[in-house]
């Protein structure tokens, strides 16, 4: 009899896909590129940026604006990158640096502007 196990997460993802500016920066500290992505599965420990070229830099700070307008600064390094075949899009593991209540404080704001976008898709 096959038995199933079921995966335990730390961290449980959620899924949303919020538009963020990043900035790379170099293990000096020297800006390498920018551009604009969005997130996807996110965590308490990073979150999954797509872009659609790859992430070359080591640091990378994302910035989103919350429904305030207030600008969220969410600072990470760069774990992993691989190019979806299918679309042709970079999924890129950000790892989050800096505190958990920073990590937390960011992952309300990518949560609350995600649902509220959601919900005026609904309205109309």
């Amino acid at each position: 009899m096959e038995t199933k196990l079921t995966e335990k997460r730390n961290h449980p993802r959620i899924e949303t896909q919020n538009i963020v500016t990043y900035f790379l920066y170099d293990e000096k500290g020297k800006k390498v590129d920018e551009g604009k992505g969005f997130t996807k599965n996110l965590s308490l420990s990073g979150v999954l940026l797509v872009t659609d070229k790859p992430l070359p830099g080591l640091y990378i700070i994302l910035m989103t604006i919350d429904l305030m307008g207030n600008k969220v600064k969410v600072s990470g390094t760069v774990a992993h990158t691989r190019k979806n075949s299918n679309s042709k899009l970079y999924f890129s593991g950000i790892k989050f640096s800096g505190n958990e209540e920073q990590s937390r404080e960011a992952i309300v704001v990518f949560v609350k502007v995600y649902q509220h976008r959601r919900h005026m898709d609904q309205q109309k």
